[in-house]
């Protein structure tokens, strides 16, 4: 780690992977973080922070001696973290970013989230953060989680199983431009359908999907195929007059709105793009343009 480069006070954006070895059974850890925490608490003009964490420390990398912690920034209730822009901590893998109850309660009181305008929390949802920031970042521009149970493991909150709480926090945000949502646990698109209509107005961009790669399967009459989006709710996206681009799960099979797409209409383009997920071909993504 550059500490000399990264302590710069221009420093506005950064995409920092980190290293860290486990240690003892407790899942406790000895890496990065540590120092990098103190070199961003020295960062007034920080806007955009994009983390990574990789198990497993190369030659000449220095990590931290001790003490053993959690894999987090270590933050204190007293410290002062610059007020981002931009936000990115997406992993899905067995050792990543922990969650934990109080680390999400610290890091909530020590920055002004009102500033936030991207949030990219990857295929996770973390529950104690989602809990402690809702109504705390109303200005929140662009959304990314994921509903994934099969990654939870070992980590504190990094799941959430009650989407409720998801739809408080799209409840608490004014405008969102744009929604990503892999919905790997195939929740029933009505539980955040009512957050979703909040921004119907704002929207550019919606993805509800579940993911290919997780092999579920598709086929219409299976039970443990995605929950597709109905018709009904394909209509209510007239309401979107800016939406461009849609992502979500549909029945191919369903002629009532197959035949006649009546795409969302919009002020500045004459043709709209929708990414469907085939029941025909299970792992397929299906692309196709819509004109007005």
């Amino acid at each position: 780690m550059d500490t000399w480069l990264l302590s710069s006070p221009l420093l506005y954006s950064l995409k920092y992977r980190t290293f860290f070895n486990c240690v003892g059974s407790g899942y406790g850890t000895l890496g990065e973080l540590p120092k990098l925490t103190s070199i961003l608490l020295q960062a007034p003009n920080l806007k955009i922070l994009h983390i990574k964490t990789t198990q497993g420390v190369p030659s000449g990398v220095e990590v931290s001696k001790g003490p053993v912690q959690d894999l987090n920034l270590p933050l204190k209730p007293t410290d002062q973290f610059p007020p981002l822009h931009e936000l990115k901590i997406a992993e899905n893998n067995w050792y990543a970013y922990n969650f934990s109850s109080q680390h999400c309660s610290t890091w909530s009181q020590c920055q002004d989230w009102s500033q936030l305008r991207r949030l990219d929390l990857g295929y996770e949802c973390p529950h104690h953060f989602l809990e402690n920031l809702t109504g705390r970042i109303p200005n929140l521009k662009a959304l990314r989680i994921g509903f994934d149970t099969a990654y939870k493991h070992w980590r504190e909150g990094t799941t959430c199983s009650d989407p409720n709480l998801v739809y408080q926090f799209i409840e608490s945000i004014d405008g969102l431009e744009d929604l990503s949502i892999t919905n790997a646990d195939r929740n029933d698109p009505n539980v955040l359908f009512p957050s979703i209509l909040k921004h119907a107005g704002s929207l550019r961009r919606l993805v509800f999907t579940t993911p290919p790669h997780t092999g579920i399967r598709r086929q219409i009459d299976d039970p443990l195929r995605p929950h597709f989006w109905t018709p009904g709710q394909i209509n209510q996206l007239r309401d979107f007059p800016d939406l461009e681009y849609l992502g979500i799960d549909v029945s191919v099979k369903d002629t009532q709105w197959v035949s006649h797409p009546s795409p969302p209409s919009s002020k500045d383009r004459s043709t709209q793009v929708a990414k469907f997920t085939s029941t025909s071909t299970p792992t397929v993504f299906d692309r196709t343009e819509l004109s007005d």
